[in-house]
């Protein structure tokens, strides 16, 4: 296609910190801007439109605060639906990407990315006001015209959840960020150090401190580990502080919790890791499973089905509330050597299957069809 074809993408999650969400559509437009070099892209950035790509931050933000101001997110939403509606008048796109659920304001033609449907699957795991902003996502989806979803178990639940036939969703899943390696100890010690870890030792859980993310069985898991055992193998929560939020390591000083991570040390603390515990109830893909596998690093993965394609068959399964199969998994993986060696290959196998070319690709087939 010529530089006619004319895309505005909604990347207004990238002034917030690495999420998950910020870091797939930074890598998703990054990818499609090389792919697609003669397409004319706009980006909204949530406060303006712009043709230049930003990073996310890798300054995690004090939003704690925030969150206990009565209807402040509500607040925000209208300031981005004011920013967004100001589109420049000599731009006329032949379509909308919005890669995180909805827009900021009503457009047309629109081609959203759903990431999840925890929002209605497990609506007490969210805060009020996302719920309501996400009230109105069953009427979007009925409009858009074409879904992206981010895995076949998200696709199914697009169809489930709000009644959309199946042959107007493709598929692209995340695809794998340089960096993510096995981690030689050149690039581990400056991370360990600035963290105060030891390479090897450590159990891992990356995640968002938010209800749906199971830290409570984990931190149970590790809490039924040998006494010894456990002394010489902490629990290492990794993640910025989400809705629900509580000081889950607080019980003793063998769970330390070290917060948000810069995205630049993320593969360094993947690698140190023994490994990616990731006991998620649900999810739409699970980013951080393939990043550890790509690094070297065994995962323990929750038997959730939205796991399921970033697990492949490459990551032991275990219940989401079983404790005991947690501890008992968490042990397997460090002292059977051949079982870890078997996981660690076949997870660097799985991982090399991910790319984020392959991601814009589907995307762009999708945007060709739609314009």
């Amino acid at each position: 296609m010529s530089k006619d074809c004319r895309v505005a993408i909604d990347c207004s999650s990238l002034g917030r910190q690495w999420t998950g969400v910020a870091h797939f559509t930074y890598r998703l437009t990054q990818s499609l801007q090389e792919i697609r070099p003669d397409w004319d892209f706009l980006l909204f950035n949530g406060i303006g439109w712009e043709r230049t790509l930003s990073a996310p931050s890798d300054h995690h933000p004090s939003i704690r605060f925030w969150r206990e101001i009565p209807f402040a997110y509500e607040a925000w939403r209208k300031v981005q639906r004011s920013c967004f509606s100001r589109l420049p008048r000599s731009f006329r796109p032949d379509v909308f990407l919005v890669p995180n659920h909805l827009p900021p304001a009503p457009c047309h033609p629109i081609v959203p990315i759903i990431h999840d449907l925890s929002h209605m699957r497990m609506p007490e795991t969210h805060p009020k006001g996302r719920l309501r902003w996400l009230s109105s996502l069953q009427d979007a989806a009925a409009s858009a015209s074409e879904i992206i979803a981010v895995s076949d178990f998200t696709k199914a639940e697009i169809t489930s959840l709000l009644g959309v036939s199946p042959d107007r969703i493709s598929v692209a899943t995340p695809g794998l960020s340089p960096g993510f390696l096995p981690q030689n100890d050149a690039r581990l010690a400056p991370v360990m150090d600035r963290l105060g870890l030891q390479s090897g030792t450590y159990y891992l859980c990356l995640a968002a401190q938010e209800p749906r993310k199971n830290l409570s069985t984990l931190i149970a898991a590790h809490k039924a580990l040998p006494t010894e055992f456990r002394r010489d193998h902490p629990l290492v929560l990794a993640g910025a502080a989400g809705w629900g939020s509580q000081i889950v390591g607080a019980h003793d000083d063998m769970v330390r919790e070290i917060g948000y991570v810069p995205a630049s040390d993320l593969p360094s603390l993947l690698g140190g890791a023994i490994a990616l515990c990731y006991p998620s109830h649900y999810e739409g893909f699970g980013m951080p499973v393939i990043e550890a596998m790509a690094c070297g690093t065994p995962v323990i993965a929750s038997t959730a089905l939205g796991l399921d394609t970033a697990s492949g068959d490459a990551a032991l399964r275990v219940p989401p509330q079983d404790v005991a199969e947690w501890t008992a998994t968490m042990i397997v993986i460090t002292k059977d050597k051949h079982r870890r060696e078997a996981c660690i290959q076949r997870g660097l196998s799985h991982a090399s299957h991910f790319s984020w070319t392959e991601t814009a690709s589907v995307v762009a087939r999708v945007l060709e069809r739609v314009i």
